[in-house]
């Protein structure tokens, strides 16, 4: 994506979005969908387990039919193993090595709807990459917990058992605080705030407004 805009932080209401045309929100979309595709963009997803992201990511690649990629499940297929297994048996460095090949050649691929975790998308590399082809826009369910170190499914729950570092699920070099992992997204929607619907309208509308097809006055 050229010329990103600055972090952005969704404050659509939802009693808005309840006005929103079906026929208006399709159009919506399918300016979206074409302004990406001309310039070969994707839309990316990033936010800790437990977040919302997959599920979000999946609808809203199934409303404007696009392909839908799990980046981790990518990384994992190609090299035959858990990533806390690639992390173990070759270091963080190979690891991060190989995510960004897996990446570089999804990303060659026609416009899509990524989701990706922090452990893949803690790289400077990484980022700098899905900056330039694709709108990246980071899943919080918990504003308050945004700065926390702790990962995982139960990382923004106070009355679940903590994440212990010893987790298959989360390996303890990948352990960051969220700010410093998603501070840098295009987009910061919060996805505590109202139905799963409603949480993919606003995110759309958040990505066609930064990417010009949508006015701020809609």
């Amino acid at each position: 994506m050229k010329n990103p805009k600055k972090y952005f932080h969704d404050t659509i209401d939802d009693k808005r979005l309840r006005h929103i045309s079906i026929t208006m929100m399709q159009k919506i979309i399918d300016d979206l969908k074409e302004q990406l595709q001309n310039h070969h963009d994707h839309i990316i997803l990033v936010g800790y387990d437990g977040c919302g992201k997959k599920n979000i990511a999946n609808r809203i690649a199934k409303r404007m039919a696009l392909p839908y990629i799990n980046v981790e499940h990518e990384i994992e297929k190609a090299a035959d193993r858990s990533i806390k297994d690639i992390i173990d048996d070759f270091g963080i460095e190979a690891y991060h090595q190989g995510a960004f090949k897996v990446i570089e050649r999804l990303l060659q691929a026609k416009t899509s709807v990524f989701v990706i975790d922090q452990s893949i998308y803690n790289n400077p590399a990484v980022k700098d990459l899905l900056t330039k082809q694709g709108v990246t826009v980071w899943i919080n369910n918990d504003p308050e917990r945004a700065n926390t170190s702790r990962t995982g499914h139960n990382a923004y729950h106070d009355d679940a058992p903590k994440q212990q570092t010893d987790s298959p699920d989360v390996h303890p070099q990948l352990l960051v605080p969220a700010d410093d992992v998603f501070g840098g997204a295009n987009l910061h929607i919060l996805s505590y705030k109202g139905p799963c619907s409603n949480i993919v309208r606003r995110t759309l509308r958040a990505i066609a407004r930064h990417v010009g097809v949508l006015k701020e006055h809609h």
